[in-house]
This record gives structure tokens, C-alpha cells and sequence, in this order.
């Protein structure tokens, strides 16, 4: 529904409000009270617009106790924001009622207001409204993350199917167990290594993918072992540089939230020959993590292999549904490299 129906349909709610109200309370004072001499039926529309007047007050207050509580308190709780800005609604929230009653008191000092009564009244009706108002936005909150939920294990399946199809790269897996197969020959104890790190990247794909987050330092050697895996189709392992500066323990993080720029890199580089060809750097402080990945690139042949499989778009999707406003991506290409930094705040 567009804003601006929304808009009309809240102001006809609230406009009728008071007139329903009114009109029920006259017509029982009518009948109540209904005179039997002719000349004092006048007395009734001064009682009209008493309570047209009342009526429309306690309206007021109630709309503002409901779209404070809606709109600012309920979410500021929920969010868990700053305990200042909460304590000043409820303040606006609480003074408003006595002092808005009180200066209408003096304007309209013709009409018996019944103050204290009034006052007691449009409390009521505030607290009412109030608790209405946050039990609706509670309940769309609810239903917000009912829907976010859904749609993040939506997105966890997709990812999983994908990365069963494409992460497992073919030429990757078939070009690494070449090369173990090589190694069996020449040095059966470094073949062994190699195989049982290839078990572990494919035990981790496999199971580590289902949780929603995972140990930041299971995450950490899952890409360990991939870069070793990666070293040894080389001649020269010293084209990629991985360094971890801080501590991971303890801290959590979603599953290869990282790896793509890493396969992105190796799949783009441009020279494995050439030292520090690919720089990854993974920096860790108690309140966020930032990834940065730097590779040499071909432009050209980046457009060329820039086909199937998990792309910036995906991850991107990922991060969105996991970390929402919690991160920050940069993707830039710098002179003859690409880089990506990457900030989680925890």
C-alpha cells in the first residue's frame, strides 16, 4: 500500500474516532437525561460540543501516545539504542497530556472541563494507545524478522547448493589432485599433507556452511588450507602473501563470507611468478574484522572469465540479510590491482 493512502486512511481513523465517540455519549445522555420541558433540548448541543471537544482532546493524546510509543520507544527498545533518547520520549510522552489540558483549560474557560477528571482520563487513554501502539510495532517487528529469517535460509540453501556446484571449482579439485597425485611419487609425507587439506576444505563446505555462524578461527584455517592448496600449483609459492594480525578466538562470524574474493583472486591474477602477486591481510580487534584481498589483474581477461558461479552480487545479497548497516564493502581497481576490503563490525 503506497504511504499516501496509508496516510488518508490513519487521518479518517483518527478523525472519526471522536465523532463515534461523541455521538454514542450524547445520544446516551439523550435518552438518559431527556428532558421533559421543550426549552431545555438547547442544553444538549452545548453538550454536543463538550464532548465533541473532549472527545477530540483525548483523540489527540491518544494518536501521539500511539505513534510515540510505534514509532520511537517500542523500536529504540528493540534496537537496543541509546537509553538517553528513550527516557526524553517518555518525558514528552508523559508531560504532554497535563500540560496540553491545562492551557486548554484557559482558552476554553467557558466550558465546564471537569479538570482533574479530564486529566485522570486522557491518561488512561494514553496508557491505552501507548500499549497498543507497542504491541503493534512489536508484533511487525516480529513479523520483520519472521520474514528476514525465511529469506536468510533461503539464501543459506541457495548458497549452499551454489557452492557445491561452483565453489568446489572443478579445474581446482581435478588440478590439486594432479598434483597429489604427483607428489605421491616424488614425496608420498608431502602428498599426505596435501590430500588430508583437501579433506578439510571439502569436510567444511560440506557440514561448517549449515550454521549461521561459525568460530572466526575455523574460518581462518579453512582458508588456510585452501591457500596451501593453491601454493602448490606454483612454481613460485611466494606470489601470495596471507597475513592475521590480532586475535580470533571466541569471536564468530558467517561462513566464507571471504572466500570469494580469494577465488576471485586466484582466478584473475596475473602472473604467479611474481612475488606477492596476491596480498591478503586479515585484521581482528574485539569490535570488528577487516578482510582486504589485493591481486594483479588483467582487465581484459577479467571480462572474458567473468561468467557462472558466486559472484559479487550473492555475497553481497549475504551480507546484506546477515550483517545489514554492520559492514562495509570497498571494491576498487588501483593502478594493476583489484582490491577489496571488507569490514564486519561485530
Amino acid at each position: 500500500m503506497k504511504k499516501e493512502v496509508k496516510f488518508f486512511i490513519y487521518l479518517i481513523i483518527w478523525a472519526l474516532i471522536p465523532f463515534v465517540t461523541t455521538f454514542f455519549i450524547w445520544a446516551y445522555q439523550f435518552a438518559v437525561f431527556n428532558p421533559v420541558v421543550k426549552t431545555e433540548v438547547v442544553s444538549y448541543f452545548e453538550i454536543f460540543i463538550n464532548n465533541i471537544l473532549i472527545s477530540t482532546t483525548t483523540a489527540l493524546i491518544g494518536a501521539l501516545g500511539f505513534y510515540i510509543t510505534f514509532n520511537y520507544i517500542t523500536p529504540s527498545i528493540l534496537d537496543k539504542r541509546k537509553k538517553g533518547l528513550i527516557i526524553l520520549y517518555f518525558v514528552v510522552l508523559l508531560a504532554f497530556p497535563f500540560l496540553f489540558i491545562y492551557l486548554l483549560s484557559f482558552v476554553f474557560n467557558a466550558i465546564y472541563w471537569f479538570l482533574e477528571l479530564f486529566i485522570i482520563c486522557s491518561y488512561i487513554i494514553l496508557i491505552l494507545f501507548s500499549i497498543f501502539g507497542a504491541l503493534l510495532q512489536v508484533y511487525q517487528y516480529w513479523q520483520t524478522k519472521n520474514r528476514e529469517k525465511a529469506e536468510l535460509e533461503r539464501q543459506n540453501i541457495q548458497t549452499e547448493l551454489a557452492l557445491l556446484k561452483a565453489k568446489i571449482d572443478p579445474h581446482f579439485l581435478f588440478n590439486t589432485i594432479n598434483n597429489i597425485d604427483v607428489l605421491i611419487e616424488n614425496n608420498p609425507m608431502e602428498a599426505s599433507k596435501y590430500l588430508k587439506k583437501l579433506g578439510k576444505i571439502l569436510r567444511f563446505t560440506l557440514y561448517q556452511t549449515k550454521e549461521s555462524k561459525i568460530l572466526l578461527a575455523d574460518e581462518i584455517n579453512y582458508l588456510k588450507e585452501y591457500i596451501e592448496l593453491q601454493r602448490i600449483r606454483s612454481i613460485n609459492p611466494k606470489f601470495i602473501e596471507f597475513y592475521i594480525k590480532g586475535n580470533p578466538d571466541n569471536l564468530r562470524i558467517a561462513p566464507m563470507v571471504f572466500i570469494t574474493f580469494i577465488e576471485n583472486a586466484f582466478k584473475y591474477v596475473l602472473d604467479k611468478k611474481i612475488d606477492s602477486s596476491i596480498q591478503i591481510e586479515i585484521k581482528i580487534s574485539a569490535n570488528d574484522i577487516t578482510f582486504t584481498c589485493k591481486n594483479t589483474f588483467d582487465d581484459k581477461e577479467l571480462k572474458e572469465k567473468n561468467k557462472d558461479g558466486i559472484g559479487l552480487s550473492t555475497i553481497k545479497k549475504r551480507l546484506n540479510l546477515i550483517y545489514k548497516n554492520n559492514y562495509e564493502l570497498k571494491i576498487n581497481t588501483i593502478k594493476n590491482r583489484f582490491v577489496v576490503i571488507l569490514k564486519i563490525e561485530l
